[in-house]
């Protein structure tokens, strides 16, 4: 996944924030990072990754070092027993659980306690986010007293079989991008150095502006920064993104395909719903940044946006 942030140095070359995902294979790692992407076409095409898959990308003056281990057993054995060339100096670690797959989830557990185990060895205590995916929307309609007291007791066997303190679970789905971004916007947001300087100088905006809610998020649809003026906008504005930058792909395209020249920002997409107006504006080209804000009126200086782009990128 190849995540995009406003900067302003260079990271050290030789300095990593590694993130591990995990899990056993078909458990949908590769899937939640194509969807995150919005590559949802390749998805239904996805074969098991082969082995540990690494990339690199820079985030807020960090290089971060992504991994993505392939599930099947022969690589998993292969991981325990090189701890130190695939674990060590892990900072955040996903662990994904298939919850449908009832007669794996004792070998998905059994697994998770190896990798707890070698993270002891290497003397490390990262965050562990446990990601119980494929609990679908038909899932939720049709058994959701059944499924929901198996991760209840998961989630106590797990706690007590490993005793780790850093235990975080969720419930995830492709099939609800808008709640996987959240999660994942609340996993990656921890290694922002000053998430409250983000939040304060939008805050100080929007109150200016007298807008009602905003959010800076990033391509993959992740909210690196907010400010609600109440629960309502909250919820309206959060689960946003994903749609607009939908929208946005798709008018990228119609552009392309009729030979449409335009400053990148100029662009902006303007939807009224109900007393609210969404004003989407791209802030940055390369890498992609936008702005998405609520606000009771239509009539609005798209300046003041680029405005806000620019001082947000002079300390980010």
């Amino acid at each position: 996944m190849q995540l995009e942030y406003l900067k302003t140095k260079k990271p050290d070359k030789d300095e990593y924030s590694k993130i591990l995902f995990t899990g056993l294979d078909n458990a949908g790692k590769t899937s939640i990072l194509l969807a995150l992407e919005r590559e949802f076409s390749k998805i239904a095409n996805v074969s098991p990754t082969r082995g540990a898959q690494r990339k690199v990308f820079e985030f807020l003056g960090k290089n971060i070092s992504e991994w993505d281990l392939g599930g099947q057993k022969l690589y998993r054995i292969s991981y325990i027993r090189n701890p130190s060339k695939y674990f060590d100096n892990t900072e955040i670690a996903l662990y994904i659980i298939d919850i449908q797959d009832k007669q794996r989830i004792p070998e998905a557990i059994s697994y998770l306690e190896d990798v707890i185990s070698k993270f002891s060895e290497l003397n490390i205590k990262p965050p562990i986010y446990i990601l119980f995916h494929k609990f679908d929307p038909a899932l939720e309609k049709n058994a959701l007293n059944e499924y929901t007291e198996l991760i209840i007791n998961l989630k106590e066997d797990i706690k007590k079989g490993t005793n780790y303190p850093r235990l975080y679970f969720y419930r995830t789905s492709i099939h609800e991008i808008e709640n996987l971004v959240l999660i994942m916007s609340d996993i990656f947001r921890t290694l922002i150095d000053r998430p409250e300087a983000i939040n304060n100088t939008l805050k100080e905006f929007s109150l200016k502006e007298q807008c009602d809610g905003i959010c800076l998020i990033d391509n993959n649809s992740l909210i690196i920064g907010s400010y609600y003026s109440s629960k309502k906008v909250e919820d309206l504005l959060k689960k946003a993104p994903p749609y607009f930058l939908r929208m946005n792909d798709r008018f990228d395209q119609i552009e392309k395909s009729i030979n449409v020249k335009h400053k990148f920002l100029d662009n902006r997409i303007t939807v009224q719903r109900k007393t609210y107006y969404f004003i989407f504006q791209q802030i940055r080209n390369d890498p992609p940044y936008y702005i998405l804000l609520a606000r009771k009126s239509p009539l609005f200086n798209h300046e003041t946006i680029k405005s806000l782009g620019t001082f947000l990128e002079s300390f980010i």
